[in-house]
Protein backbone atom coordinates (compact mmCIF):
# COMPACT_ATOMS: atom_id res chain seq x y z
CA UNK A 1 0.00 0.00 0.00
CA UNK A 2 2.79 2.12 1.02
CA UNK A 3 4.79 1.63 -2.01
CA UNK A 4 1.41 1.86 -3.97
CA UNK A 5 1.27 5.17 -2.66
CA UNK A 6 5.17 6.16 -3.13
CA UNK A 7 4.67 4.99 -7.08
CA UNK A 8 1.47 7.71 -7.36
CA UNK A 9 3.93 10.70 -5.57
CA UNK A 10 6.23 10.03 -7.77
CA UNK A 11 4.60 10.05 -11.46
CA UNK A 12 1.78 12.78 -10.64
CA UNK A 13 5.37 14.41 -9.42
CA UNK A 14 7.01 14.04 -12.86
CA UNK A 15 4.01 15.09 -14.09
CA UNK A 16 4.08 18.22 -12.51
CA UNK A 17 7.62 18.84 -13.22
CA UNK A 18 7.09 18.10 -17.16
CA UNK A 19 4.72 20.90 -17.24
CA UNK A 20 6.47 23.01 -15.00
CA UNK A 21 9.23 22.45 -17.66
CA UNK A 22 7.47 23.66 -20.29
CA UNK A 23 5.56 26.15 -18.51
CA UNK A 24 8.94 27.75 -18.09
CA UNK A 25 10.18 27.88 -21.82
CA UNK A 26 7.10 28.85 -22.82
CA UNK A 27 6.87 31.42 -20.81
CA UNK A 28 10.37 32.37 -21.49
CA UNK A 29 9.43 32.27 -25.30
CA UNK A 30 6.43 34.88 -24.48
CA UNK A 31 8.48 36.98 -22.16
CA UNK A 32 10.80 37.88 -24.87
CA UNK A 33 7.92 38.51 -27.61
CA UNK A 34 6.12 40.51 -25.49
CA UNK A 35 9.48 43.07 -24.69
CA UNK A 36 10.29 42.92 -28.70
CA UNK A 37 6.44 44.33 -28.90
CA UNK A 38 6.59 46.57 -26.01
CA UNK A 39 10.02 48.23 -27.27
CA UNK A 40 8.05 50.99 -29.29
CA UNK A 41 7.12 52.40 -26.50
CA UNK A 42 10.48 53.15 -25.88
CA UNK A 43 10.03 56.62 -28.14
CA UNK A 44 7.60 57.90 -25.57
CA UNK A 45 7.76 60.08 -22.26
CA UNK A 46 8.62 58.18 -19.07
CA UNK A 47 9.34 54.48 -20.78
CA UNK A 48 12.79 53.04 -20.49
CA UNK A 49 14.48 49.42 -20.99
CA UNK A 50 13.39 48.67 -17.37
CA UNK A 51 9.55 49.79 -17.75
CA UNK A 52 9.18 47.83 -21.04
CA UNK A 53 10.66 45.02 -19.20
CA UNK A 54 8.26 45.62 -16.25
CA UNK A 55 5.37 45.73 -18.97
CA UNK A 56 6.27 42.74 -20.58
CA UNK A 57 6.14 40.44 -17.05
CA UNK A 58 3.05 42.45 -15.92
CA UNK A 59 1.88 40.37 -18.42
CA UNK A 60 2.76 37.03 -18.13
CA UNK A 61 0.26 35.66 -15.59
CA UNK A 62 -2.36 35.55 -18.12
CA UNK A 63 -0.12 34.24 -20.67
CA UNK A 64 -0.03 31.15 -18.25
CA UNK A 65 -3.39 31.07 -17.91
CA UNK A 66 -3.82 30.71 -21.51
CA UNK A 67 -1.13 28.56 -22.74
CA UNK A 68 -1.99 26.09 -19.36
CA UNK A 69 -3.68 23.62 -21.26
CA UNK A 70 -0.90 23.73 -24.11
CA UNK A 71 2.06 23.16 -21.12
CA UNK A 72 0.03 20.54 -19.36
CA UNK A 73 -0.34 18.45 -22.70
CA UNK A 74 3.36 18.64 -23.30
CA UNK A 75 4.72 18.53 -20.32
CA UNK A 76 2.65 15.18 -19.70
CA UNK A 77 3.96 14.23 -23.19
CA UNK A 78 7.79 14.86 -21.76
CA UNK A 79 7.24 13.45 -18.40
CA UNK A 80 5.65 10.00 -19.97
CA UNK A 81 7.51 9.29 -22.52
CA UNK A 82 11.08 9.79 -20.48
CA UNK A 83 9.47 7.13 -18.61
CA UNK A 84 8.89 4.82 -21.45
CA UNK A 85 12.00 5.70 -22.63
CA UNK A 86 13.77 4.56 -19.54
CA UNK A 87 11.30 1.60 -19.56
CA UNK A 88 10.01 2.60 -16.04
CA UNK A 89 6.66 3.18 -17.11
CA UNK A 90 6.92 -0.52 -18.60
CA UNK A 91 8.06 -2.05 -15.71
CA UNK A 92 5.30 -0.35 -13.56
CA UNK A 93 2.81 -1.82 -16.11
CA UNK A 94 4.44 -5.33 -15.49
CA UNK A 95 3.70 -4.79 -12.08
CA UNK A 96 -0.06 -3.86 -12.41
CA UNK A 97 -0.08 -0.26 -13.32
CA UNK A 98 -3.19 -0.42 -16.06
CA UNK A 99 -4.07 2.31 -17.89
CA UNK A 100 -7.14 3.26 -16.12
CA UNK A 101 -4.83 3.92 -13.29
CA UNK A 102 -2.28 5.90 -15.05
CA UNK A 103 -5.39 8.13 -16.08
CA UNK A 104 -6.72 8.65 -12.51
CA UNK A 105 -2.87 9.71 -11.76
CA UNK A 106 -2.90 11.77 -14.66
CA UNK A 107 -6.07 13.59 -13.97
CA UNK A 108 -5.27 14.27 -10.42
CA UNK A 109 -1.97 16.15 -11.80
CA UNK A 110 -4.01 18.03 -14.19
CA UNK A 111 -6.76 19.23 -11.20
CA UNK A 112 -3.59 20.38 -9.51
CA UNK A 113 -2.55 22.58 -12.64
CA UNK A 114 -6.13 23.17 -13.22
CA UNK A 115 -6.10 24.48 -9.42
CA UNK A 116 -3.32 26.83 -9.32
CA UNK A 117 -4.24 28.08 -12.99
CA UNK A 118 -7.98 28.94 -11.41
CA UNK A 119 -5.69 31.07 -8.58
CA UNK A 120 -3.44 32.66 -10.41
CA UNK A 121 -6.83 33.44 -12.96
CA UNK A 122 -8.84 34.79 -9.63
CA UNK A 123 -6.86 36.80 -7.72
CA UNK A 124 -3.62 37.59 -9.68
CA UNK A 125 -3.99 38.13 -13.49
CA UNK A 126 -7.12 40.89 -13.16
CA UNK A 127 -4.28 42.84 -10.94
CA UNK A 128 -1.19 42.47 -13.03
CA UNK A 129 -3.85 43.18 -16.36
CA UNK A 130 -5.09 46.16 -14.65
CA UNK A 131 -1.81 47.70 -14.07
CA UNK A 132 -0.08 46.78 -17.16
CA UNK A 133 -2.93 48.80 -19.05
CA UNK A 134 -3.25 51.52 -16.96
CA UNK A 135 1.27 51.69 -17.03
CA UNK A 136 0.68 51.33 -20.86
CA UNK A 137 -2.16 53.97 -21.09
CA UNK A 138 -0.19 56.34 -18.82
CA UNK A 139 -1.50 55.85 -15.35
CA UNK A 140 0.90 57.03 -12.12
CA UNK A 141 3.58 58.72 -15.05
CA UNK A 142 1.30 62.13 -15.82
CA UNK A 143 -1.99 63.06 -14.24
CA UNK A 144 -2.52 64.90 -17.21
CA UNK A 145 -2.28 61.99 -19.49
CA UNK A 146 -4.79 59.38 -17.27
CA UNK A 147 -7.16 59.10 -20.33
CA UNK A 148 -7.25 55.81 -21.84
CA UNK A 149 -7.16 55.68 -25.73
CA UNK A 150 -10.09 54.40 -25.59
CA UNK A 151 -13.32 54.87 -23.26
CA UNK A 152 -16.13 52.82 -22.22
CA UNK A 153 -19.97 52.67 -23.58
CA UNK A 154 -22.72 51.77 -21.45
CA UNK A 155 -26.45 51.79 -21.66
CA UNK A 156 -28.18 53.42 -18.91
CA UNK A 157 -31.89 52.86 -19.87
CA UNK A 158 -32.48 55.37 -22.39
CA UNK A 159 -29.42 57.39 -21.80
CA UNK A 160 -26.05 55.99 -23.93
CA UNK A 161 -23.24 56.82 -21.26
CA UNK A 162 -19.55 57.40 -22.58
CA UNK A 163 -16.87 57.49 -19.65
CA UNK A 164 -13.29 58.80 -20.98
CA UNK A 165 -11.17 58.36 -18.06
CA UNK A 166 -11.02 56.59 -14.89
CA UNK A 167 -8.86 59.02 -12.32
CA UNK A 168 -8.64 56.01 -9.58
CA UNK A 169 -10.48 53.20 -8.04
CA UNK A 170 -13.54 56.01 -7.01
CA UNK A 171 -12.99 58.46 -9.92
CA UNK A 172 -14.01 58.99 -13.11
CA UNK A 173 -13.81 61.51 -15.82
CA UNK A 174 -14.85 62.88 -19.17
CA UNK A 175 -18.53 61.59 -19.12
CA UNK A 176 -20.79 62.11 -21.69
CA UNK A 177 -24.54 61.28 -21.49
CA UNK A 178 -26.70 60.98 -24.81
CA UNK A 179 -30.37 60.81 -23.60
CA UNK A 180 -32.63 60.09 -26.40
CA UNK A 181 -36.64 60.50 -27.14
CA UNK A 182 -39.00 56.98 -26.16
CA UNK A 183 -40.47 55.36 -29.07
CA UNK A 184 -40.25 53.98 -32.02
CA UNK A 185 -37.75 56.23 -33.98
CA UNK A 186 -35.74 57.74 -30.98
CA UNK A 187 -34.18 61.38 -31.34
CA UNK A 188 -31.36 62.72 -29.76
CA UNK A 189 -32.71 64.55 -26.79
CA UNK A 190 -29.81 65.87 -24.92
CA UNK A 191 -26.31 65.81 -24.22
CA UNK A 192 -24.79 66.02 -20.72
CA UNK A 193 -21.21 66.21 -19.72
CA UNK A 194 -19.18 66.42 -16.67
CA UNK A 195 -15.64 66.78 -16.22
CA UNK A 196 -15.20 64.62 -12.69
CA UNK A 197 -17.23 62.05 -11.05
CA UNK A 198 -16.62 60.70 -7.57
CA UNK A 199 -18.49 57.13 -6.57
CA UNK A 200 -20.76 57.28 -3.53
CA UNK A 201 -21.01 53.95 -1.97
CA UNK A 202 -23.42 54.84 0.66
CA UNK A 203 -26.15 55.85 -2.06
CA UNK A 204 -24.86 53.22 -4.70
CA UNK A 205 -24.76 55.95 -7.46
CA UNK A 206 -22.04 58.71 -8.56
CA UNK A 207 -21.74 62.45 -7.71
CA UNK A 208 -20.41 65.01 -10.21
CA UNK A 209 -20.10 68.71 -8.89
CA UNK A 210 -21.03 70.31 -11.92
CA UNK A 211 -22.73 69.13 -15.47
CA UNK A 212 -23.32 70.81 -18.40
CA UNK A 213 -26.72 70.17 -20.28
CA UNK A 214 -27.58 70.83 -23.73
CA UNK A 215 -31.15 70.09 -24.79
CA UNK A 216 -32.05 70.10 -27.93
CA UNK A 217 -36.09 71.75 -28.49
CA UNK A 218 -37.36 71.79 -31.70
CA UNK A 219 -35.57 75.38 -32.85
CA UNK A 220 -33.17 75.90 -30.24
CA UNK A 221 -30.55 74.52 -28.56
CA UNK A 222 -30.56 75.39 -24.48
CA UNK A 223 -27.83 75.23 -22.61
CA UNK A 224 -27.27 75.03 -18.66
CA UNK A 225 -25.12 74.19 -15.62
CA UNK A 226 -26.56 71.63 -12.65
CA UNK A 227 -24.47 71.48 -9.89
CA UNK A 228 -23.97 69.15 -7.58
CA UNK A 229 -25.86 66.42 -10.18
CA UNK A 230 -26.11 62.55 -9.13
CA UNK A 231 -26.24 59.32 -11.39
CA UNK A 232 -27.35 56.64 -9.89
CA UNK A 233 -26.31 53.50 -11.61
CA UNK A 234 -25.31 49.92 -11.33
CA UNK A 235 -21.87 50.51 -12.91
CA UNK A 236 -19.18 50.51 -9.53
CA UNK A 237 -15.96 51.01 -9.49
CA UNK A 238 -15.58 47.52 -10.12
CA UNK A 239 -17.63 47.01 -13.15
CA UNK A 240 -15.44 49.70 -14.61
CA UNK A 241 -12.12 47.04 -14.07
CA UNK A 242 -13.47 46.20 -17.62
CA UNK A 243 -12.52 49.06 -19.13
CA UNK A 244 -8.24 48.13 -18.06
CA UNK A 245 -8.81 44.07 -18.14
CA UNK A 246 -9.72 41.56 -21.22
CA UNK A 247 -12.69 39.62 -20.49
CA UNK A 248 -10.86 36.30 -20.05
CA UNK A 249 -8.82 38.05 -17.86
CA UNK A 250 -11.70 38.97 -15.62
CA UNK A 251 -12.53 37.20 -12.12
CA UNK A 252 -15.76 35.18 -12.42
CA UNK A 253 -17.77 36.94 -9.80
CA UNK A 254 -16.92 40.51 -11.97
CA UNK A 255 -17.49 38.77 -15.13
CA UNK A 256 -21.03 37.56 -13.96
CA UNK A 257 -21.95 40.48 -12.75
CA UNK A 258 -21.21 42.76 -15.77
CA UNK A 259 -23.20 40.53 -17.72
CA UNK A 260 -26.24 40.76 -15.72
CA UNK A 261 -25.72 45.07 -15.90
CA UNK A 262 -25.41 44.26 -19.82
CA UNK A 263 -27.92 42.39 -20.00
CA UNK A 264 -30.27 44.78 -18.10
CA UNK A 265 -29.54 47.14 -19.94
CA UNK A 266 -29.41 46.14 -23.68
CA UNK A 267 -25.71 45.84 -24.56
CA UNK A 268 -23.50 43.30 -25.96
CA UNK A 269 -22.79 40.19 -23.29
CA UNK A 270 -21.84 37.43 -25.62
CA UNK A 271 -18.11 38.13 -25.78
CA UNK A 272 -18.14 38.16 -21.75
CA UNK A 273 -20.25 35.19 -21.48
CA UNK A 274 -18.18 32.88 -23.83
CA UNK A 275 -14.97 34.19 -21.57
CA UNK A 276 -17.30 33.29 -18.43
CA UNK A 277 -18.06 29.71 -19.22
CA UNK A 278 -14.77 29.17 -21.26
CA UNK A 279 -12.86 29.71 -17.07
CA UNK A 280 -15.98 27.88 -15.97
CA UNK A 281 -14.50 24.72 -18.04
CA UNK A 282 -10.93 25.19 -17.80
CA UNK A 283 -10.47 22.52 -15.35
CA UNK A 284 -12.07 20.30 -17.49
CA UNK A 285 -10.54 21.20 -20.18
CA UNK A 286 -7.54 20.45 -18.66
CA UNK A 287 -8.12 17.00 -17.56
CA UNK A 288 -8.90 16.47 -20.92
CA UNK A 289 -5.38 17.77 -22.38
CA UNK A 290 -4.00 15.72 -20.17
CA UNK A 291 -5.71 12.53 -21.31
CA UNK A 292 -4.51 13.16 -24.63
CA UNK A 293 -1.22 12.56 -23.67
CA UNK A 294 -1.38 8.84 -22.23
CA UNK A 295 -2.31 6.86 -25.66
CA UNK A 296 0.46 8.54 -27.51
CA UNK A 297 2.84 7.20 -25.24
CA UNK A 298 1.16 3.74 -24.21
CA UNK A 299 0.45 3.22 -27.76
CA UNK A 300 4.16 3.75 -28.99
CA UNK A 301 6.32 2.74 -26.13
CA UNK A 302 10.06 2.84 -26.60
CA UNK A 303 9.45 2.81 -30.61
CA UNK A 304 8.68 6.57 -31.07
CA UNK A 305 11.09 9.39 -30.44
CA UNK A 306 11.14 12.29 -27.41
CA UNK A 307 11.10 14.72 -29.91
CA UNK A 308 8.27 13.27 -31.99
CA UNK A 309 6.15 13.24 -29.59
CA UNK A 310 7.04 17.06 -28.19
CA UNK A 311 6.40 17.81 -32.06
CA UNK A 312 2.52 16.15 -31.81
CA UNK A 313 1.78 18.08 -28.60
CA UNK A 314 2.78 21.12 -30.02
CA UNK A 315 0.89 20.56 -32.98
CA UNK A 316 -2.28 20.15 -30.83
CA UNK A 317 -1.74 23.41 -28.98
CA UNK A 318 -1.82 24.90 -31.83
CA UNK A 319 -5.26 23.32 -32.93
CA UNK A 320 -6.21 24.18 -29.90
CA UNK A 321 -5.58 27.70 -30.07
CA UNK A 322 -6.93 27.59 -33.66
CA UNK A 323 -9.96 26.55 -32.37
CA UNK A 324 -10.81 28.43 -29.73
CA UNK A 325 -10.43 31.43 -31.88
CA UNK A 326 -12.60 29.81 -34.08
CA UNK A 327 -15.47 29.52 -31.89
CA UNK A 328 -14.90 33.21 -30.74
CA UNK A 329 -15.84 33.73 -34.57
CA UNK A 330 -18.89 31.96 -34.50
CA UNK A 331 -19.61 33.60 -31.22
CA UNK A 332 -19.25 36.99 -32.99
CA UNK A 333 -20.85 35.86 -36.82
CA UNK A 334 -23.21 33.27 -36.11
CA UNK A 335 -24.53 34.31 -33.07
CA UNK A 336 -24.14 31.15 -31.59
CA UNK A 337 -24.40 30.26 -27.71
CA UNK A 338 -21.66 31.23 -26.16
CA UNK A 339 -21.87 28.28 -24.01
CA UNK A 340 -21.63 26.19 -27.26
CA UNK A 341 -18.96 27.88 -28.19
CA UNK A 342 -16.50 27.56 -25.13
CA UNK A 343 -17.83 23.87 -25.25
CA UNK A 344 -16.44 23.42 -28.56
CA UNK A 345 -12.63 22.95 -27.97
CA UNK A 346 -13.31 20.88 -24.77
CA UNK A 347 -15.86 18.43 -27.30
CA UNK A 348 -12.89 17.95 -30.25
CA UNK A 349 -10.59 16.79 -27.51
CA UNK A 350 -12.38 14.90 -25.89
CA UNK A 351 -13.85 12.89 -28.72
CA UNK A 352 -9.90 13.04 -29.61
CA UNK A 353 -8.70 11.38 -26.72
CA UNK A 354 -11.70 8.97 -26.69
CA UNK A 355 -11.14 7.48 -30.10
CA UNK A 356 -7.36 7.14 -29.27
CA UNK A 357 -8.12 5.27 -26.61
CA UNK A 358 -10.30 3.19 -27.82
CA UNK A 359 -7.65 2.16 -30.88
CA UNK A 360 -5.27 0.97 -27.46
CA UNK A 361 -7.73 -1.13 -26.42
CA UNK A 362 -8.32 -2.29 -29.95
CA UNK A 363 -4.50 -3.67 -29.68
Amino acid sequence: MMCNHLVSRWLVGNILRGTLLVGAVFGGLLLFFDFLDALDRLGQPGWTVFRVLGYALLLQPGRWVEMAPVALLVGTLVALAQLARHSELAVLRTVGLSPYRLWRLVAIAALAVAAATMALAEWVVPVTERLARQWDEGIGVDAAQRSPRRGLWVRDGDRFVHIGAVRDAQTIGDVWWYRLEPGDKPRLQAIDHAPEGIYDAAQEGWYFPEVERRTFQDDAVRQETLRDHFWRSELTPETLAVLWVKPQRMRLDVLYRYIQFLQKNGGESKPFEAAFWRKVLLPLLLVVMATLAVPFVMGHGRTVQLGWRIFAGTMLGVAFFLLTQLSDRIVAVWGVSPFVSALLPLLFFAFLAIALWWRIEQR
